[in-house]
């Protein structure tokens, strides 16, 4: 069976995202640090207390579970508020959370509830990452696609264990989370390092791309069968 070729609107469509997100970003920084101001910020950060960074990793764990919500923008505003290393860890610990809750809910209760969770669009893509994953390997390939929250769905109805899932969970956010929170401050970096963020924007782009036309390519099937523990 010959590979499918690239599709250039999925190439197109996946570096609008990222165009859009780096906009985001820089009226971010330009909102916090230039209107808002860093002392502001800082007060802010100080007032919330612990309350803040738990509200973060509920609502990150949120954009995961009630999927497809975009999770993109919460990874820029924590940065400009806790830091990158407060940020990195505060997201991390929200995407662990929230995948977490996608893998039981597709395990423990079913087809059903995922489907009240995520809407009939998104199933159908949960349908096809299923019959695509199989095992760890290749839930490590579709974790680095922006489909994790509906991937964590579909390994939840496969017969992949949690360790196996927990694992590339770790491995994959850690380097998926040091990259959307790094770009927070994208706007004070050099000229070369603007230029290697976007080369590697491009670069992951055509990378999605590639593997996306390979799953809208695939027959729509049902897990209903399939499923552990469905309902």
């Amino acid at each position: 069976m010959r590979p499918k070729k690239i599709d250039i609107k999925y190439v197109l469509g996946f570096l609008g995202g990222f165009i859009f997100l780096l906009l985001f970003t820089l009226l971010s920084y330009w909102l916090g640090f230039g209107v808002i101001g860093e002392g502001k910020l800082s007060e802010l950060v100080e007032r919330a207390g612990v309350y803040g960074p738990l509200l973060i990793i509920l609502m990150k764990s949120l954009t995961l579970v009630l999927a497809p919500l975009s999770g993109g923008p919460i990874y820029i505003l924590t940065a400009l508020l806790y830091g990158f290393f407060g940020a990195f860890l505060i997201t991390f610990i929200g995407d662990l959370f929230g995948s977490t809750i996608c893998f039981l809910i597709a395990r423990k209760l079913g087809r059903k509830v995922a489907l009240r969770l995520t809407g009939k669009r998104s199933l159908r893509i949960i349908d096809k990452l299923y019959h695509y994953l199989g095992e760890w390997r290749g839930f490590l390939v579709v974790s680095f696609l922006p489909v994790q929250d509906l991937a964590s769905y579909a390994a939840g109805f496969t017969r992949m264990s949690y360790r196996e899932f927990i694992t590339v969970i770790l491995i994959t956010r850690i380097i998926i989370n040091t990259f959307y929170v790094s770009l927070a401050f994208f706007p004070k970096q050099s000229i070369l390092i603007k230029v290697a963020y976007l080369f590697l924007i491009l670069v992951y782009s055509v990378f999605v791309a590639f593997w996306w036309s390979r799953f809208s390519g695939k027959r729509e099937g049902s897990i209903t069968k399939l499923t552990l523990g469905s309902s």
